[in-house]
């Protein structure tokens, strides 16, 4: 199986969401949409950097760190030169190649307890010298409240319009390009999927009006970023949801402050 379809595969498996690479955020606030930070990147295939070749998101933490899912590379982290980061600095597109991947080593998926330390780190051959890193929350920020901020997902995707008066259906029209969703929490009762409250922030947003704001497929490995007085912290990355993206029903997302320990050991290492 191509490297490419090994991607896209891992990643529908470990999200329990549709292979629908149209989809990003899901109802994305279009102004939040026009100010995502360029640290969240797209990861693609590097055989191709076309629309479709985009499997999932990433951020940068560190000028030549990206954190992302271990779902969408953990089947093959020996090939790291088959991975690229797309930045989109302005109006500008910033390629980077991958030469080295860290998966979490206790990172488990299964049916019965979704994904847990589904966290993992790759090494740039060339820093983002221009990007400014979103650091990643600690136990300290834990602690000190900081799931009570506001928090933003972002995400990655391409978007295809419907049919021509052919009857013929358009490939993507729109170049690819982030977008982001405010989020609210959800507690067990609220979040309609099993999660684990130690390790996972399941997040959702409903408005007023019934519109469903959260994650979808090719949003994997995409940051929850909160915003507090004083403080930017990455605290979740994109994990697994719901089959349908457009159910009230919360996208799970791996604590990131309970496992900095780890991730500053590769960082250093």
């Amino acid at each position: 199986m191509a490297f490419t379809k090994k991607l896209m595969t891992a990643a529908i498996i470990a999200c329990v969401i549709p292979a629908t690479p149209a989809l990003a955020v899901v109802n994305p606030d279009p102004v939040l949409s026009r100010k995502v930070p360029p640290a969240v990147v797209a990861l693609h295939s590097s055989q191709n950097l076309s629309l479709r070749s985009q499997f999932c998101t990433g951020t940068v933490i560190e000028k030549n760190w990206v954190l992302t899912a271990a779902h969408c590379i953990y089947f093959n982290p020996e090939h790291p030169e088959e991975i690229s980061v797309v930045a989109k600095v302005g109006s500008t597109r910033l390629v980077r190649k991958v030469t080295m991947v860290k998966v979490h080593p206790r990172y488990e998926i299964s049916d019965e307890t979704g994904t847990v330390n589904d966290l993992a780190l790759l090494r740039l051959e060339e820093p983002f010298h221009s990007i400014k890193p979103i650091k990643p929350a600690t136990p300290k920020d834990e602690n000190s409240g900081i799931y009570a901020a506001d928090l933003i997902l972002y995400g990655w995707g391409t978007v295809e319009r419907g049919s021509t008066g052919s009857g013929k259906t358009k490939g993507p029209t729109i170049p690819v390009k982030p977008r982001a969703a405010r989020q609210v929490l959800r507690t067990p009762e609220t979040a309609g999927i099993s999660y684990r409250p130690e390790a996972h922030l399941p997040t959702l947003l409903t408005t007023a009006d019934g519109l469903v704001q959260g994650s979808c497929f090719g949003d994997s490995g995409g940051p929850i970023v909160a915003y507090a007085p004083g403080a930017t912290r990455l605290v979740g990355v994109v994990s697994y949801g719901a089959g349908n993206c457009l159910l009230a029903v919360a996208g799970v997302n791996t604590k990131v402050a309970p496992l900095w320990p780890w991730i500053a050991k590769v960082i250093k290492g």
